[in-house]
């Protein structure tokens, strides 16, 4: 029995690791917001798509006609399956920030300083840099000196052409000992960026590049066609500005999890700056999502700031679960909708998620089983379901992490007996409560 759970257990580490969400791909949902039912590993909750579609729509089109999304249920609706799915389906230029409520906590920054941290990670800039490239082949380069007031000043120029023209510049000492250390020739091709000197250069040109027949017109620092205008793009983030701008050590976090506390006059100075260069179109700003998981454990003063920072200019659109129906408001004795605040879901759209059916785990045991490469029997595959519904989805899916380990088939085929051993090792939370052999003082209520 060991040495087969041995000889398992070195097949189990030669695959990847997979968890809850390994088969979550994507939305599944297609052009009209056409909703399938299994799709890109998220099964059924057709109406959850629809919405889901529609919010991502206006994300990705940055058009807001909402502040945020609430999203209420139970624990194993698919609430953190919907943020991963998010994650695939959103544009690669638009930051998507996912946290835990739980997570909003530190002894070195306040609770306020982690929140607005993430709000600022979610928001990006893209900023517009403009260069003047000259690309040609070098045709021949000279070197210049003179001496002034015993000085040796050593300049030169290069002369470049393409099929139709040929200009002259004149290059300084620095681009000329880069052209020197490149090892430039006459037939190389080269690519000199005029805003800051930087050159990029490539193999010869083949013999069928250059016309055979016409010779190219020769000017003089002129403007022509080798001059050619390129926009670059760098994308950035204001929590990224905000360290990049604040005093002391703050920059070396970038690339470091140490957290620092940044003045709020840098942050306002950050975005009067940021705005003014909106409007001039100098930049683009992208506003992201910000997923807070179990935002119910939160506390009040967050609650406030949030309210506060919705109306802000730069804010981004929250996505916020909650398994909470009607329950007291975290630190307080104030009962309320969800955990929240009322003023805080009038600002908000509210959807709920409902429980899977038999045939929608069944279906998704089925995808994940595949993640895990496991083959699993109908017989099995229909009990595993079962276990789902009286136990909850998560913990039929865990028991499929372990059936490798207690299977005795080596060709990683699970029958019905191998999840019955499975289910006799791992009880669920319902069978702990009931056990009898269990000491009170595991066991305690909450007054």
């Amino acid at each position: 029995m060991f040495f087969s759970l041995f000889s398992n257990l070195s097949s189990i580490n030669n695959n990847k690791c997979s968890n809850l969400y390994s088969h979550i791909k994507g939305l599944g949902v297609c052009r009209f917001i056409n909703c399938r039912y299994n799709s890109q590993g998220f099964v059924a909750q057709k109406e959850l798509k629809r919405v889901a579609t529609i919010f991502l729509q206006t994300i990705n089109d940055q058009n807001f006609y909402t502040k945020g999304l609430i999203l209420a249920g139970s624990s194993g609706t698919g609430k953190t399956s919907l943020a991963i799915a998010f994650s695939f389906s959103l544009n690669t230029q638009i930051p998507f920030i996912n946290i835990n409520g739980s997570e909003i906590y530190s002894n070195i920054v306040s609770k306020i300083e982690i929140i607005t941290q993430n709000i600022r990670k979610s928001i990006g800039a893209t900023f517009f840099e403009e260069s003047l490239l000259i690309e040609g082949e070098i045709v021949k380069i000279q070197i210049h000196s003179k001496t002034n007031n015993k000085k040796s000043i050593t300049w030169g120029s290069i002369t470049i052409k393409n099929r139709e023209l040929q200009n002259i510049y004149e290059i300084g000492p620095n681009v000329l000992k880069k052209i020197l250390n490149e090892k430039l020739e006459k037939g190389d091709k080269i690519k000199i960026d005029k805003t800051n000197g930087s050159i990029h250069s490539c193999k010869k040109f083949e013999k069928k590049c250059a016309p055979e027949n016409t010779s190219p017109t020769i000017k003089h620092n002129l403007s022509s066609s080798l001059e050619k205008h390129k926009i670059t793009e760098h994308f950035i983030t204001l929590h990224e500005l905000d360290l990049l701008n604040s005093a002391g050590k703050a920059m070396l976090t970038i690339f470091s999890e140490k957290k620092i506390e940044i003045n709020k006059h840098t942050r306002d100075k950050i975005d009067k700056i940021i705005l003014n260069w909106e409007m001039k179109k100098k930049i683009k700003i992208t506003r992201g999502l910000l997923f807070i998981d179990d935002v119910h454990l939160l506390e009040l003063n967050i609650f406030s700031f949030l309210g506060k920072i919705i109306e802000n200019q730069l804010a981004p659109v929250f996505f916020l679960t909650t398994s909470s129906i009607t329950s007291k408001i975290n630190g307080t004795n104030i009962l309320s909708h969800h955990g929240l605040p009322v003023d805080l879901l009038d600002r908000f759209l509210v959807i709920s998620s409902h429980p899977n059916s038999f045939l929608e785990i069944k279906e998704i045991l089925n995808l994940h089983s595949k993640e895990e490469m496991l083959i699993l029997e109908e017989v099995a595959l229909f009990f595993l379901a079962k276990i789902g519904i009286e136990c909850g989805i998560s913990y039929s899916i865990y028991l499929l992490s372990t059936l490798s380990l207690v299977s005795f088939n080596s060709f990683r085929k699970i029958k019905l007996k191998d999840i019955m051993r499975s289910y006799s090792f791992f009880i669920d939370f319902k069978r702990f409560g009931r056990c009898s052999n269990i000491p009170k003082f595991f066991l305690f209520k909450q007054k």
